[in-house]
C-alpha cells in the first residue's frame, strides 16, 4: 500500500484499500504520497479518511512535507492545517512495522490467491 502510494499507482492502491487497510497505513501513505508529490493519490487518500494531522515519516505531516518539497499540486488538495490539531493516536514505529507486516504477510497473499 505504501509503495503504491509513493509510486502514484492509484488503481492498485484503490484495489488494496478495498481489501481492508488499517487507518494507520492510510495515514502513513498520505504522508509519503505528499512527500513524493502524488496529488491524485493524496486526494484519494483524503477521500477514504486519511488524517492530515498524522505525523508519519520523520515526524512530519503531509502538509509539512509538501511545503518543504515545494509540492504545490499536493498543497492544493490538502485542507489547510490546523496548528492546534494533534494526532492523539500517534503510533510508534513498532506498530507501523506490525501493520506493514500484516499487509505483506496476510493481505497481499490473499489478493494474489483470489487472482489465481
Amino acid at each position: 500500500y505504501l509503495c503504491r502510494a509513493i509510486c502514484g499507482e492509484l488503481a492498485s492502491l484503490e484495489e488494496l484499500h478495498q481489501s481492508g487497510v488499517r487507518a494507520l497505513v492510510v495515514n502513513e501513505a498520505l504522508v509519503l504520497a505528499a512527500w513524493k508529490g502524488k496529488a491524485d493519490v493524496c486526494s484519494y487518500l483524503l477521500s477514504v479518511g486519511a488524517n492530515t494531522s498524522h505525523r508519519g515519516y520523520r515526524g512530519k505531516t503531509a502538509g509539512e512535507f509538501a511545503a518543504q518539497e515545494g509540492r504545490r499540486r499536493v498543497l492544493a488538495v490538502l485542507p489547510e492545517e490546523d496548528s492546534t490539531a494533534t494526532d492523539a493516536a500517534q503510533p510508534d514505529r513498532g506498530k507501523l512495522d506490525q501493520e506493514i507486516f500484516y499487509l505483506v504477510s496476510v493481505v497481499i497473499p490473499q489478493l494474489r490467491a483470489t487472482r489465481g
